[in-house]
């Protein structure tokens, strides 16, 4: 496995003065992971392979409704019926993501974490692409419930709080919204720093995983 899919977060502008950018790097990588394959899926929206964060530091509350998301691109990972749009915010704390998911067969019934309804996160601070797991890479899962995994990096890092999205009737859920945050294990990100930085979708039924579009 190798974290990152090759993507890049290169933080530009002076850290402290909003909104100051992030550019992320998509790539059409193959990467193998423990229960199958999944594939770089280079985002929707994006210009020449590069999608934009905006420096800003929201409240993770699950409702999305911080002023600063609104601000951010929004990038499409999957497509159809199973599909995420994701938004990046960072600061010098940590690096924010929101995802808005779709997905009315949302399911937990997996043995394995990994084939349960919810996230992946890949980031690789130092973006040395280590062909193994290393001190600066992590991997972190969490799925629609808000029940969060660690394949790698440490736990206390990674928080994220989670909510079930529901049509007009108010009743038949067709998705869920993940607010997460990855507070950096290295030093903050100053102005031309490249961070390795990838993210998955588990699409999940009947207790296994039907794909894993990132």
């Amino acid at each position: 496995l190798k974290v990152g899919c090759g993507n890049r977060l290169t933080v530009k502008g002076v850290a402290h003065d909003y909104p100051a950018k992030a550019l992320l790097k998509e790539s059409v990588e193959v990467e193998e992971e423990e229960g199958g394959l999944f594939g770089g899926v280079t985002a929707a929206n994006a210009t020449d392979g590069v999608v934009e964060a905006v420096y800003g530091t929201p409240v993770l509350d699950g409702d999305a409704a911080d002023a600063i998301w609104a601000d951010a691109t929004a990038y499409t990972v999957g497509s159809g019926e199973n599909k995420g749009d994701f938004k990046m915010v960072w600061d010098d704390n940590a690096l924010y993501i929101l995802a808005v998911v779709d997905d009315a067969n949302l399911d937990t019934s997996g043995a394995n974490v990994y084939e349960q309804d919810g996230i992946e996160i890949f980031v690789d601070e130092l973006n040395n692409k280590s062909t193994s797991y290393a001190s600066d890479d992590v991997h972190y899962r969490v799925n629609y419930e808000n029940e969060r995994s660690t394949d790698a990096g440490q736990t206390p890092l990674w928080y994220t709080k989670t909510a079930v999205r529901y049509a007009e009737d108010g009743t038949t859920p067709i998705g869920y919204v993940v607010e997460a945050c990855f507070q950096w294990n290295e030093a903050a990100p100053q102005n031309d720093t490249v961070v390795g930085f990838d993210a998955q979708i588990n699409v999940c039924s009947g207790g296994g995983r039907q794909g894993s579009p990132c």
